[in-house]
């Protein structure tokens, strides 16, 4: 998010500018949080298989599911393909962001003294982690070709 500033008519008005695709983003990440946690859950519950391989799986799917909808609609291109190399690079993007969250969880959970303090703690790690995410995703997964003068990672 930027700032801008117009003096036009002798004030100072200070404006946030979002970028474009923070609201696409917001609806991608909201729709993949639903597939990862429904196919966790479905996987647990049918498959018999343990929380924690039902949650990796979950998260994979997940991503993965990400991955297609940031590259088909968030960050479009008009030369948008497909490409092993972005989804490498958001599979990587996602673990860092997940690392964050942990982080963050673990940094704030001494705060945690009940079940309200406890889910603000949840609220503030995954709020910290949705921006980290938006950010690499925007700078390092889907930058495009020059931005910076590099190629985007499209084969």
């Amino acid at each position: 998010m930027a700032l801008s500033v117009d003096w036009s008519g002798g004030t100072m008005k200070i404006a946030a500018v979002i970028p474009p695709e923070l609201p696409r983003f917001a609806v991608v990440i909201t729709a993949g949080l639903g597939v990862d946690l429904g196919t966790g859950f479905c996987v647990a519950s049918f498959a018999a298989l343990p929380l924690s391989t039902s949650a990796a799986l979950g998260f994979i799917a997940g991503a993965m599911f990400n991955y297609l909808l940031h590259e088909l609609w968030t960050f479009r291109a008009s030369s948008t393909t497909l490409s092993s190399t972005r989804a490498g690079l958001y599979l990587m993007s996602s673990l860092v962001t997940l690392g964050v969250r942990v982080l963050i969880a673990t940094i704030l959970s001494p705060l945690a003294v009940n079940r309200l303090t406890s889910f603000a703690v949840l609220i503030a790690a995954a709020g910290t982690s949705f921006f980290v995410n938006f950010a690499l995703s925007r700078s390092v997964v889907y930058r495009r070709q020059g931005e910076d003068g590099s190629p985007s990672g499209s084969e």
